[in-house]
């Protein structure tokens, strides 16, 4: 008998999964995370932290100061 484990992912703004990484039923990825590929995240992600391994340990963190512009220039808010 398999039971199931479920609840809501929450992805915030500006954070990026790298492929193929695994984020766990309830987990949320702080805003600006990053996830490294092969990753699985067990816990929720600090903003701005840069996450990997198996389970997710934080490696380091990202600059708070980041100003996001797509290619041509148009700023996303």
């Amino acid at each position: 008998d398999f039971g199931t484990w479920a609840g809501p992912v929450r992805i915030e703004p500006y954070a990026w999964l790298g492929f193929p990484s695994t984020v766990l039923p309830g987990v949320t990825v702080g805003e600006g995370a990053v996830v490294a590929a092969g990753a699985v995240l067990t816990k929720n992600g600090a903003p701005n932290a840069i996450v990997g391994d198996v389970p997710a340990v934080v490696l380091g963190e990202r600059n708070r100061d980041l100003d996001y512009r797509c290619g041509r220039g148009y700023h996303v808010v």
